[in-house]
C-alpha cells in the first residue's frame, strides 16, 4: 500500500510546459537517464486513492505505470496459457482499457485502466523531487526553501523569485527613504518645533529608524538567497549539500548538485530569464508575473550525472521522515 500525492500537490503540480517551455539546458546527455522524474513517498500528508494519486503524476510516469502493469498482466496471461488445464492457474481479469494506447485525460480515465477495486486503493502520495513537507502548512511545496511567518505562506518554487525581487526592492526603498529623509530627522532630533501638523514627530522617528534597520537586514537576507539562487539550492536542500559533501569526504569521494549548471545559467533558471527561457531580463524591473520555469517535477540537470548528485547514493539522501526541519 503505497504511494502519490497529495490534494494540495494536485492543484500545484499540474505541468506549465505549454505556456512555458523547458529551457535549453534540459537537452543535455541522455535525457531518459539523465532528466528523469524521481519522487518520494510523503507519508505525512494525507492519503489518496490509488487513482488520484496517479492523476497526480506527470503523463510520462503514469504511462510507464500503465505499461508496467499491462506487461504484469501479459505474463500472468503467458503463465495460465503453459499450465495445466488441471492446475490451479488462471488467466487473471484485466480492465480493457489498461490495453488502449491513447493518453488518459485524468483521474477518471486511470480509474477505468487500474479497475474498480485498485483504483480505490489508500496510498501514500509521493512527493516530487526538491518537495518538502511543511510541517506548518500540512502540505508538500514544490521547492520547498522555509516557511516564512512574515507572508504567513511557505517559499517555494511558485513564489520565490517575487520574495527575492521584494527583498531587493524593499532595501533599496529604504535606502532612498534613508537618504532622502535624513534632513527632516535631524531636524525633529535636534529642533523643538516640528512643522508638520499632519504627521507626528515621533510617528516620523520611528519609520527612519525602522528603515535604516530593517533595510540592511533585509539585504542582506536576499544576497543569503541570491547566493543559495546561484547555486541552485534552497535553505533547506543548503543544510543537506553540506552534511552530503562531509559523508563524501570521509569516503574520499567529492559530492556535487546534479542541479548545479553554473551560477549564471542557475540564475537564469531561478528567475526564468535569458537565453531559452520564458521571460527578458527587463521583467527583473517590472511588477509582471512571470510563471517558474519547472512544473516541479522535471529539472534541469547536469549531464552524466545520471539524474542524481554525485558523491552521495541516492539512499542516503535525507527525507521528510528523519524529522528534520520542515
Amino acid at each position: 500500500m503505497k504511494l502519490p500525492l497529495d490534494v494540495e500537490l494536485d492543484m500545484i503540480c499540474k505541468s506549465l510546459s505549454d505556456k512555458n517551455p523547458l529551457p535549453e539546458t534540459y537537452v543535455c546527455g541522455n535525457p531518459e537517464e539523465d532528466l528523469r522524474c524521481a519522487f518520494r513517498f510523503c507519508k505525512k500528508c494525507k492519503p489518496v486513492t490509488l487513482a488520484k494519486a496517479l492523476s497526480c503524476l506527470p503523463p510520462e510516469l503514469r504511462w510507464e505505470e500503465k505499461i508496467n502493469r499491462r506487461a504484469g498482466v501479459m505474463r500472468q496471461w503467458e503463465e495460465a496459457a503453459l499450465a495445466n488445464t488441471n492446475a490451479p492457474h488462471q488467466a487473471p481479469d484485466a480492465p480493457a482499457a489498461l490495453f488502449h494506447d491513447q493518453e488518459d485525460e485524468g483521474e477518471h480515465d486511470i480509474h477505468a485502466w487500474l479497475g474498480d477495486k485498485e483504483a480505490k486503493m489508500i496510498v501514500y502520495p509521493p512527493k516530487p523531487e526538491r518537495a518538502h513537507h511543511c510541517r506548518t502548512c500540512n502540505a508538500c511545496i514544490l521547492k520547498f526553501d522555509h516557511h516564512c511567518p512574515w507572508l504567513n505562506q511557505c517559499v517555494g518554487l511558485g513564489n520565490e523569485r517575487y520574495f527575492v525581487l521584494f527583498m531587493l526592492w524593499f532595501s533599496l526603498g529604504a535606502l532612498i527613504f534613508a537618504i532622502a529623509g535624513w534632513p527632516i530627522a535631524y531636524n525633529a532630533l535636534v529642533n523643538k518645533i516640528w512643522m508638520s501638523t499632519v504627521f507626528p514627530r515621533i510617528l516620523y522617528l520611528a519609520l527612519y529608524a525602522k528603515a535604516i534597520v530593517m533595510g540592511p537586514a533585509v539585504f542582506i537576507l536576499a544576497l543569503w538567497h541570491l547566493y543559495l539562487a546561484a547555486r541552485n539550492e534552497t535553505s533547506v536542500e543548503s543544510q543537506d549539500h553540506a552534511h552530503y559533501q562531509k559523508a563524501a569526504k570521509e569516503r574520499d569521494a567529492v559530492f556535487q548538485s546534479v542541479y548545479d549548471l553554473g551560477w549564471i545559467r542557475n540564475l537564469q533558471i531561478f528567475f526564468n530569464v535569458g537565453p531559452g527561457m520564458a521571460a527578458s531580463y527587463y521583467t527583473l524591473l517590472l511588477p509582471l508575473h512571470v510563471e517558474p520555469y519547472s512544473d516541479g517535477w522535471h529539472w534541469a540537470k547536469c549531464a552524466g550525472f545520471g539524474g542524481q548528485h554525485a558523491g552521495i547514493m541516492r539512499e542516503e539522501e535525507f527525507t521528510d521522515d528523519e524529522g528534520g526541519p520542515d
